[in-house]
């Protein structure tokens, strides 16, 4: 079990800095010629994760070196594919993990590193954050790889599409839709003021989108919306304005934004919130957006990439990807126990 000291705290006065590495991706395109200001290095190699009672996590994966894995997905092919980034900000190449050896897909280079990893059908999506930023598509099938430019912060799918997140002038972030996860044909579905941030679907259609930085605000919009939006290429467009799901605000009053956002199969809403000075907090947010909420973990550092994967619950944090286990509570172990006893009484 994974144990640390406690991190961000709800419903706190925000927290004094600490000197923390933070998570070396570039999370924010907005602000990534500002990052290494707002970046205090710390000695140690690995953060401290807390987990919450109830919770605990097993390492699936851990990377070659020290680079940090700020996302990763599993393949058609059963394997784990990831990106790395350095300290320098710059990528640290992408691999695939097929449980026993790790293969290069693209190599570590002096580009600076992207988002995400994201897998639709027998195709990897990964992108770049460098100033002519690129998505790239590798075909698991044939192990070619292109590219297109575009511009992205986060790459996101309902299963058989891609959705991007991006900002061009570093005001307005529009979300793009690519039916099939084609690189071409992109529809641009609307735009939110504010800095780029993570976007995913539920089971039912729904999209959210969390802001990365500046806006504790959760928006939603109805699988009916996005349909509309998709089928009018772009109109009517999707906007902030009456779609605000959740501000988390009053609870978490040191986060600053989003860094990963997924959605389990009972709708609740699993987010990674963090900012560049203080830790960070792995949270559920209830299903009815009530605002209702349960920490899983905390940790020193800003975590990385959220994913499910086989009806489990995965997390990038630092170069290792850790498998979050719900525990039994103490009153289901003691009645089991007590169930134990009987029978060997009988």
């Amino acid at each position: 079990m994974l144990t640390g000291a406690c991190a961000l705290v709800p419903a706190a006065p925000s927290a004094q800095p600490q000197q923390s590495k933070q998570n070396r991706a570039p999370r924010l395109a907005s602000i990534l010629t500002v990052l290494s200001a707002l970046v205090t290095a710390c000695p140690s190699a690995h953060a401290a994760l807390a987990f919450s009672s109830g919770y605990s996590g097993t390492t699936a994966y851990t990377h070659s070196n020290s680079d940090d894995i700020y996302s990763y997905d599993w393949g058609s092919d059963g394997k784990i594919y990831l990106g790395a980034i350095n300290s320098s900000y710059k990528s640290g190449g992408i691999y695939s993990y097929d449980g026993s050896s790790t293969s290069t897909i693209q190599a570590a280079s002096n580009t600076y590193a992207g988002a995400s990893v994201v897998a639709i059908g027998s195709s990897i999506y990964f992108n770049d954050a460098d100033f002519n930023s690129k998505i790239y598509r590798y075909n698991i099938g044939s192990s070619v790889t292109t590219s297109v430019s575009a511009t992205n912060y986060s790459l996101g799918t309902d299963g058989n599409n891609l959705i991007t997140t991006g900002s061009s002038d570093y005001v307005t972030t529009h979300l793009n839709y690519y039916a099939g996860g084609a690189l071409a044909g992109a529809i641009d579905l609307g735009g939110i003021e504010g800095s780029s941030g993570p976007a995913a679907f539920d089971m039912a259609g729904n999209l959210f989108y969390a802001p990365g930085y500046g806006d504790p605000s959760i928006y939603r919009w109805s699988a009916i919306e996005v349909a509309a939006a998709v089928l009018g290429s772009g109109s009517p467009p999707l906007t902030a304005g009456g779609h605000q799901w959740l501000n988390y605000s009053s609870s978490f009053t040191s986060a600053s934004g989003v860094g990963s956002l997924l959605l389990d199969p009972n709708g609740n809403v699993l987010v990674t919130l963090t900012d560049f000075t203080n830790p960070s907090a792995l949270v559920k947010f209830s299903a009815d957006g009530s605002g209702s909420f349960e920490t899983i973990l905390t940790s020193t550092d800003r975590l990385g990439e959220l994913r499910l994967n086989g009806g489990n619950l995965y997390l990038s944090e630092t170069n290792k990807i850790i498998s979050i286990i719900p525990e039994p509570s103490s009153t289901l172990v003691a009645l089991c126990g007590f169930g134990l006893f009987l029978r060997r009484r009988r």
